[in-house]
């Protein structure tokens, strides 16, 4: 066997070697994966955005892509959920996502509800706070190490459905600011970042891709490090 041929063979399996020591080192970090949860109604689930790009363009798939290395995002939104138990459309209305994104104890869960409940006809100030409390409580008491991050949602620039922003903003806002205060919580202030911009939203109460986008960056922020 030559010189040259030996070095050849030499270079391949050290070649082999590092493509081996790569892909565990790879395996070993997804393993090591932490998981966030997104929990919401349409505005997580992503109405607003096109059909053929929901996989891709929603707040939770965009958050996915930038955090992808270190953790593994789940969209648990509702189409029409809300807070008020009363109303019959709380978020735990629908079991099966509720236990999924209980049961995955996940390191981070990111609540952005509130929205459908800010409607004329519907609105209670009291039992919106003691059961966004209590929503909030469920999964920091479920998990000791979720770090529960409170999403302060979006402006509201339609009148369908009695919709009212005035509710949203002075009410609603300040209730959640209140009750992440009290736990020491994050807060993510969708409000003020979207104030004024329309042109980040669908239809004047769901979020185009643009918006998506925006949302997932301040999510990002708040995830990016822990408490």
């Amino acid at each position: 066997m030559s010189k040259k041929f030996k070095k050849i063979m030499i270079a391949l399996l050290a070649a082999v070697l590092i493509i081996a020591v790569f892909w565990a080192c790879v395996s070993a970090l997804d393993t090591d994966k932490g998981e966030v949860v997104c929990v919401g109604d349409s505005i997580t689930f992503g109405v607003g955005i096109p059909a053929d790009k929901t996989d891709t363009s929603t707040y939770p798939a965009v958050l996915s892509k930038r955090i992808r290395h270190n953790y593994t995002v789940y969209n648990y939104g509702v189409s029409g959920a809300g807070v008020l138990k009363n109303t019959g459309y709380d978020y735990t209305i629908n079991e099966k996502l509720y236990t999924k994104s209980l049961k995955i104890r996940a390191d981070f869960v990111i609540i952005a509800l509130g929205t459908n409940d800010c409607s004329d006809g519907i609105w209670n100030a009291e039992e919106f706070k003691r059961d966004y409390a209590e929503l909030v409580d469920t999964y920091l008491n479920y998990d000791k190490r979720t770090d529960v991050i409170i999403v302060l949602p979006p402006p509201i620039y339609i009148d369908a459905l009695k919709y009212n922003n005035e509710i949203l903003k002075n009410e609603a806002v300040p209730i959640m600011e209140k009750i992440a205060e009290e736990r020491g919580l994050k807060t993510v202030d969708a409000y003020s970042a979207f104030e004024g911009n329309h042109t980040l939203y669908a239809d004047g109460l769901h979020l185009n891709e643009a918006g998506a986008k925006k949302l997932a960056a301040l999510c990002y922020k708040a995830v990016k490090t822990r408490k």
